[in-house]
């Protein structure tokens, strides 16, 4: 059965390079670090303010485009956020629900101590079921199967502590949601519409402060007026942070695309997520290799008394004849000359 323990340490030594576990957990990993910065409540907390303040700062610009005095030709790109707000308000506020609803998700994953060395730790385990397994072929002597015990039951406990030491089996279940949450929101085309979405902003901001609304401050002033007015400047007057806010978390997104595709592909080889399933392959893993560990011992042990009492037959003898046998073993004769005489 010890071959079968080495069998199992190669799968091991093997499997994780294969599947390419190494790539998607230290991209798993580089990606929570950098979603950190935007993962906190006041970070959350921040960028809706952000949001709300669009959503007036939409409904000014189209209060003062209402009225006529304004057109394409005195202010284009203020016409084109305009036109494009309500796209530009859905997207921004899908972006702010995903990364908003993940939280939770997001923190069990990040509770996972050493994500990015999980492979490490599986391939390490297996190279020591490797190395063991082989001592215990190779050499009878007891010593050399204490050590191959030794290295089994190091790695056995290495299996079984990992996943519960590390957080793993604990937290592995909320990279399938989070996987989820965050696929709306992880696409390449989805980065550029985000893009697109800011450039849009900056170029309303930038004719808005070249002072084209200016012209609208005449002595017809209405509450709505004033409330449209009060609406552009709080949102002017927060521009730069809200501009650091939208380009920090677009920036994250598109730079951890393919992270997270990777982590989403490694998800998704076993159903219900791959993650969730790993500490207990691992358990289980630790314990087969010891149940075949002790069922080889419990074998040589058994067959030990039966080879000795097979060398202890005296099949030689048997084979030449009783008198051929009395004859080695009589006793030598001292031969003398009286003797000798005596005889003839």
């Amino acid at each position: 059965m010890i071959w079968l323990v080495g069998i199992v340490g190669l799968l091991l030594a093997v499997g994780p390079v294969a599947d390419g576990i190494p790539y998607a957990a230290a991209g798993g990993s580089q990606m929570i670090d950098r979603f950190q910065p935007h993962m906190t409540v006041d970070a959350l907390t921040q960028t809706h303010s952000d949001l709300v303040a669009l959503s007036a700062f939409s409904a000014g610009i189209k209060g003062e485009l209402s009225s006529g005095e304004l057109t394409s030709a005195d202010a284009p790109l203020v016409v084109e956020f305009a036109r494009q707000s309500d796209g530009i308000q859905a997207r921004s506020s899908t972006l702010l629900d995903a990364v908003r609803n993940s939280r939770p998700d997001y923190q069990r994953l990040a509770a996972i101590r050493g994500l990015s060395f999980l492979p490490h730790v599986i391939a390490i385990a297996g190279i020591v079921l490797i190395v063991s397994a082989t001592a215990i072929l190779r050499t009878r002597r007891r010593g050399g199967r204490g050590a191959g015990a030794l290295g089994i039951a190091l790695a056995c406990a290495i299996l079984i502590v990992h996943p519960f030491a590390s957080g793993l089996a604990a937290n592995a279940g909320a990279a399938n949601r989070l996987v989820r949450s965050f696929r709306p929101i992880m696409t390449h085309e989805q980065v550029v519409d985000l893009q697109t979405d800011f450039v849009t902003i900056v170029g309303a901001m930038g004719e808005i402060d070249r002072g084209v609304l200016d012209h609208r401050h005449t002595a017809r002033v209405t509450p709505a007026d004033a409330r449209d007015a009060a609406a552009i400047s709080a949102f002017r007057d927060r521009w730069q942070q809200v501009s650091s806010d939208f380009a920090g978390l677009i920036g994250v997104v598109n730079d951890d695309i393919g992270d997270f595709d990777r982590l989403a592909a490694l998800n998704s080889l076993v159903g219900g997520g791959t993650l969730a399933f790993l500490p207990w392959v691992e358990v289980t893993v630790a314990i087969v290799v010891a149940v075949a560990t002790l069922a080889a011992g419990i074998g040589r042990e058994r067959r030990r008394p039966a080879r000795a009492e097979r060398r202890r037959v005296p099949n030689r003898g048997l084979r030449f004849g009783r008198r051929r046998d009395a004859h080695r073993c009589a006793p030598a004769t001292l031969i003398t000359k009286e003797s000798v005489h005596g005889t003839y």
